[in-house]
């Protein structure tokens, strides 16, 4: 794995840690533009993005 970012091989052990949760649920919302499904993803109930951005591991797109 590359982590050419500061911050990204801190971000990837984050988001390894809250992937090991009891409860995963993958939330289909549409598709970009070359075709791929675009999805929200939930551990125990919260938003992985909005947790990963509320520690500081990245920034709304």
């Amino acid at each position: 794995m590359s982590f050419k970012q500061a911050g990204g091989r801190e971000a990837a052990l984050r988001l390894e840690q809250l992937l090991q949760a009891e409860t995963i649920d993958i939330v289909p919302h549409g598709r970009d533009a070359y075709g791929r499904t675009l999805a929200d993803v939930f551990v125990n109930g919260r938003n992985v993005a909005e947790v990963m951005t509320g520690e500081g591991f990245g920034r709304r797109g």
